[in-house]
């Protein structure tokens, strides 16, 4: 990514010029452009203009672990204009990430935005505990539809054909064994990442 930047520079006429540091570009950009962000989404999903039809979104929830492991509830709103990024709850030291928790996150968001009147579903994957709060949530605003993340049904989808095809599993097994590998060692995933943008490999894909 860096010789990237640099050859664009160059061809730009600004040759020699040095990206930041990743310090720099975690810390101090990062919050920089997060700030100019905030008043473009707010605008974005609350301020529609008298000349424009009101926004109508989904607010989609989805857990993940940053770089410093530190495990997060991250929320999008999505609508006919895209997709924004809202919030990222974390949630060391939740003793459980209950019906009842999850029920308050996402009263919380929505209230974030202006309460359920622009509201159209709520997005969650398919754990038990996810598919209490929906109902919950439902029951309480019935104008409000709570969805399944598809990505996660058509996995859940493929890992039960796998279950029932035997040649299948055994396939699957051994292809998943090796992208564990290759996630886990890191000299083997750089030699993947060069194999990966060889010129006979791009070639071929063309």
């Amino acid at each position: 990514m860096k010789r990237v930047l640099q050859n664009l520079a160059a061809e730009a006429g600004m040759s020699g010029y040095v990206p930041p540091k990743r310090h720099r570009m975690a810390n101090e950009l990062l919050d920089w452009h997060h700030t100019q962000l905030i008043p473009i989404v707010e605008k974005q999903l609350m301020n529609a203009s008298a000349s424009e039809c009101p926004l109508y979104y989904s607010l989609t929830f989805d857990g993940w672990d940053n770089a410093s492991r530190t495990h997060l509830l991250g929320v999008m709103a999505v609508s006919r204009r895209g997709g924004v990024h809202v919030d990222s709850v974390d949630t060391t030291g939740v003793d459980l990430l209950g019906k009842e928790w999850t029920v308050l996150q996402i009263k919380a968001q929505v209230a974030k935005l202006g309460g359920v009147e622009r509201l159209v579903a709520v997005v969650l994957d398919t754990p038990s505990v996810n598919k209490a709060a929906l109902t919950a949530y439902e029951l309480e605003n019935p104008t409000v539809a709570g969805l399944y993340c598809v990505c996660h049904c058509e996995s859940l989808f493929l890992k039960d054909v796998f279950d029932k095809l035997e040649f299948a599993t055994v396939t699957w097994k051994r292809v998943h064994a090796i992208c564990k590998k290759f996630r886990a060692v890191k000299w083997l995933k750089e030699k993947l990442a060069d194999k990966q943008t060889s010129m006979p490999l791009k070639e071929g894909a063309c």
